[in-house]
């Protein structure tokens, strides 16, 4: 299938994610992962982002099912990505229909101009649409500053859990996951 477009405002729009983009995400993802989470790695990242964006996971990653994939363009430019997942219900309410936000990345170069955040608003309106009761992601303890990002958002901690990953160090294995009612979510 193609990729389509969404646009999201004059200057900000997703576009779908297919096989083909690949290379161009892998890129991307070496350029703006390591930065922001170096020092949780003893190879500074490497492993994770080669571990996600290899041809095979990415693939696999595009084939579940209800799952939105895109890249981030600001001004036509690519800086991020975005994956939600759909009927993925949150742990702790596993009887509420629920979309799981697993991955959100920006290029530190545009952050503060409210990408995230438009990015965030437009799939809490199109997840709600989709009847979806909430919306809920993990987030790792030792990232203060996305923590407050989702909490600004009026997501709320339901669980602390301590990631699986061998390669992470110890002490930056803690995350929170947080949520957000979409039946009442105020935008």
């Amino acid at each position: 299938m193609p990729p389509s477009t969404i646009p999201i405002s004059k200057q900000l729009s997703l576009t779908t994610l297919t096989p083909a983009d690949q290379p161009g995400i892998w890129e991307l993802m070496h350029r703006i992962y390591p930065p922001a989470y170096h020092n949780f790695w003893p190879d500074g990242g490497r492993w994770y982002v080669g571990s996600l964006y290899n041809p095979a996971h990415f693939a696999g990653e595009l084939s579940v099912a209800d799952t939105l994939y895109c890249s981030i363009r600001w001004e036509g430019d690519v800086v991020g990505i975005v994956r939600v997942v759909d009927h993925q219900p949150l742990p702790e309410q596993p009887e509420r229909r629920a979309s799981k936000l697993h991955r959100l990345y920006l290029d530190q170069r545009v952050h503060g101009r409210g990408i995230g955040r438009t990015v965030i608003e437009w799939v809490i309106a199109t997840r709600r649409a989709r009847g979806q009761e909430l919306l809920w992601l993990d987030t790792m303890e030792q990232a203060p500053a996305a923590r407050a990002f989702y909490q600004q958002l009026g997501f709320t901690e339901s669980a602390y859990v301590q990631l699986d990953m061998p390669l992470l160090y110890p002490s930056m294995r803690g995350m929170y996951r947080v949520a957000l009612p979409l039946h009442d979510a105020q935008m």
